[in-house]
C-alpha cells in the first residue's frame, strides 16, 4: 500500500467522547452518524490521492453498504488456508474505498499474525 507511518493523518468518525463505549450503544452512534460522515468526507476529500483505512468491525458495520460485515472477509480468510489477499470496501458510505483492518480484539486472531 506504500504507506509511511511518518506520513499518516488519522481521525475518528466521532468527533467526540461517549461515557459508554460505543460499541455497547451502536443505536446512539447511527443517530449521530450523519453529521459525523458529513465532517468526515470533508477531511478525508482533503486528501484526494491517499489510500483510507478503517479500524474496527463496528466501523466497517456503520461504514459499509455492501454485504460483507466482517474484516476477515476483506482479506480473503480461510481456516487452515495459508496467505491472505485484501481489498477495498468500495460500497460505503464514505464515498470513497476504503481498506478494512482489524482491530482489538480480533487483532491478535490467528489469520492476523502472519503477514500478508
Amino acid at each position: 500500500m506504500d504507506i509511511d507511518l511518518n506520513n499518516v493523518y488519522a481521525t475518528n468518525i466521532f468527533k467526540y467522547f461517549y461515557e459508554t463505549p460505543p460499541a455497547r450503544i451502536p443505536d446512539v452512534m447511527y443517530k449521530h452518524l450523519d453529521m459525523n460522515l458529513m465532517l468526515l468526507r470533508n477531511e478525508t476529500n482533503a486528501y484526494p490521492d491517499v489510500p483510507v483505512i478503517t479500524l474496527g468491525e463496528p466501523v466497517l458495520q456503520m461504514l459499509s453498504t455492501d454485504n460483507y460485515d466482517k474484516v476477515r472477509r476483506y482479506w480473503d480468510y480461510r481456516k487452515g488456508v495459508s496467505g491472505y489477499n485484501f481489498r477495498k470496501c468500495t460500497e460505503n458510505e464514505l464515498d470513497r474505498p476504503f481498506y478494512p483492518f482489524p482491530h482489538q480484539p480480533i487483532s491478535g486472531r490467528k489469520f492476523m499474525q502472519k503477514p500478508c
